[in-house]
């Protein structure tokens, strides 16, 4: 091979390395969180309203806390990341048990309650070893070392006054058709999202067969958010989380 060719054939190699760096960015660039299909590039303030009642269940007690409303504190998507933070405060909460349906205006908790963390955009899989079922969704845990917030109960109510509401739970993004709520990835770029808590049967790691075991516990009990929350930017541009 002359040194003419050789020097050819080095140059092809080192464009076709620039090139695949250059889409390697390009793709980590868009593993973040997206406003109207670009990178966010500077932290969006996010305004949440819940969609329907939000119910803090904990059925070992046979107890729920239902509140009718929450509004936003802080709550952002960071820039150049996937992560989300902030505080919700919820508020026109009832308590009820559960088998019957009862108000128990002895434990009607102190209000606010406001509950703080952040939020991580993952890549779960839906089917136990199956990467075709792989979807993005919201992982919600509490700053390190604190919990989600603490419920405060009469001194009438049977339970104990003060329950940390510990653990992490995985939110899934979807839209309503029909009034029921279907599940979707939370890249879809939307102004509006709707989001409630996963179900169970989420798989991690590499081969997606590892038990994504994510729970939320009132107290030492396990519990579990149920309802629909919505979510926008205060910007109303669409936006989605990529990863």
């Amino acid at each position: 091979m002359s040194s003419a060719m050789r020097r050819i054939n080095v140059l092809a190699l080192a464009l076709l390395a620039l090139c695949s760096l250059t889409a390697l960015m390009a793709t980590s660039a868009q593993a973040n969180w997206l406003e109207s299909g670009a990178e966010v590039m500077s932290n969006k303030n996010v305004l949440l309203k819940a969609h329907t009642t939000t119910k803090l269940v904990v059925s070992s007690l046979n107890f729920e806390i239902r509140c009718t409303t929450l509004k936003a504190e802080g709550a952002k998507i960071v820039a150049k990341s996937t992560v989300g933070e902030g505080k919700v405060a919820f508020s026109g909460c009832t308590a009820f048990q559960i088998s019957t349906g009862t108000e128990q205006k002895n434990c009607k908790p102190s209000e606010p309650i406001k509950a703080g963390g952040k939020s991580l955009i993952v890549i779960l899989a839906t089917k136990f070893g199956d990467a075709s079922s792989l979807r993005v969704f919201l992982l919600l845990e509490p700053e390190a070392g604190k919990p989600f917030t603490t419920i405060v109960l009469p001194e009438l109510c049977a339970l104990a006054e003060t329950s940390e509401v510990t653990g992490s739970l995985v939110a899934e993004c979807g839209s309503l058709s029909g009034g029921v709520f279907v599940g979707e990835n939370c890249n879809v770029a939307r102004v509006e999202h709707l989001q409630r808590q996963a179900p169970a049967g989420l798989w991690r790691g590499a081969t997606h067969t590892e038990q994504a075991e994510h729970e939320l516990c009132f107290g030492e009990n396990k519990a579990k958010l149920e309802g629909i929350l919505a979510d926008e930017l205060e910007s109303k541009n669409s936006w989605a989380g990529d990863a």
